[in-house]
């Protein structure tokens, strides 16, 4: 374990930490490690991690909350490299984050993900199929970005292609947690460290939410009328007028479904929209991809409520999980090991929310130590 430890020495409870991990993995319990900044959690896990990845002959999935924690785990793993020990390791930000086209990136990232999907799928994206794309040497995240996109090729693509054999994985929660993330990775050969625990499942319920608005139907509707789809046009006028109408409160999925008439057709449309808009050399983005997320989201059948709330843009429509114990626990059951971290982790609190098949192995060092 200390050939993996970027560092000449341990802090106080570092070796400890990392020997707990070790520990659990090899036991085959989740780990819960609470332990206060500045301990250096990063460089213990990777530590344990990388040890037990070696004997086992599995890939580490580092997951962080936001784009920018990914720089901690990123600076260990360089550090580690320039002391001669040779891990191969790659990042994954946010799909939106690392596109290309510039005018994408403010869309809510449900719809990117559709409009992505769209424009790839219609022949439209500049930078996809993917070139060839492979540093001399690990590039800081948004340094990557840019050589890859100067490159003409889709910096996400590149990445993912270089985290396919990268020994460690810097990558936010939505690769793991989301059922929109593209399963290119192998749960039950990857070793799951999962930084800022205490708010994992406030962020998955925020990840695997989509939501369309009062004003984005309006668009929509003009979108539709602006490209001669008269049908489509005439549900969006009634949608628009009941959601005009609509308390704020819980609705079932049925009942939001029923607000949109014709939800096929209004997918295709969206389709359509962005085609020609991207034939227009227009920013190729419609609400109608808004509107297509939210009803392909109700109409595969997962387990979601709905919520009408009042926003700056009219009513609201927000589809959230029903249970995000079951995306969380069904993750971390399925991985090879994990290990969850936080500064702040209550852990009776984190296993009534997220229960874990086996009592899982806990190290807490008080806040004052």
């Amino acid at each position: 374990m200390e050939r993996f430890f970027p560092y000449d020495s341990f802090r106080p409870f570092q070796r400890e930490l990392a020997a707990a991990i070790l520990d659990g993995f090899k036991s085959g319990r989740v780990v819960l490690a609470n332990a206060p900044t500045g301990l250096g959690k990063t460089a213990a896990a990777l530590a344990a991690a990388l040890a037990y990845a070696e004997e086992v002959g599995a890939k580490v999935l580092y997951l962080v909350r936001t784009k920018n924690e990914v720089l901690q785990p990123l600076s260990e793993l360089a550090r580690l490299r320039a002391r001669g020990v040779g891990v191969r390791y790659a990042f994954l930000r946010n799909k939106q984050d690392m596109c290309c086209y510039g005018e994408l990136r403010g869309l809510p990232y449900a719809e990117f993900l559709a409009e992505c999907r769209y424009l790839r799928g219609l022949g439209k994206c500049r930078y996809y199929p993917p070139k060839p794309f492979e540093p001399e040497a690990p590039m800081a995240p948004r340094s990557f970005v840019r050589a890859a996109c100067g490159a003409g090729t889709c910096a996400y693509e590149s990445a993912k292609a270089l985290a396919l054999w990268a020994d460690v994985v810097v990558a936010t929660y939505f690769y793991a947690f989301s059922p929109r993330a593209e399963r290119w990775m192998d749960l039950g050969r990857s070793i799951l460290i999962v930084d800022e625990a205490h708010s994992l499942p406030d962020a998955v319920a925020s990840i695997n939410s989509v939501s369309v608005t009062e004003a984005e139907v309006r668009r929509a509707r003009a979108d539709a009328e602006r490209y001669g789809m008269r049908e489509v046009t005439a549900y969006l006028h009634k949608a628009q007028r009941a959601l005009r109408e609509l308390r704020a409160g819980p609705l079932s999925v049925g009942d939001a479904l029923s607000l949109f008439d014709e939800p096929g057709q209004i997918e295709r449309a969206a389709v359509e929209v962005v085609r020609l808009k991207a034939d227009e050399g227009s920013t190729p983005y419609s609400p109608l991809v808004a509107i297509s997320e939210f009803l392909k989201t109700l109409r595969e059948g997962g387990r979601y409520m709905v919520l009408a709330e009042q926003s700056e843009e009219g009513l609201r429509l927000k589809a959230v999980p029903y249970d995000v114990s079951r995306i969380v626990s069904g993750v971390l059951s399925s991985a090879n090991a994990a290990a969850l971290m936080s500064g702040s982790l209550p852990v009776e609190l984190f296993l009534k929310a997220v229960p874990l098949q086996r009592p899982p192995r806990v190290f807490d060092v008080p806040l004052d130590k």
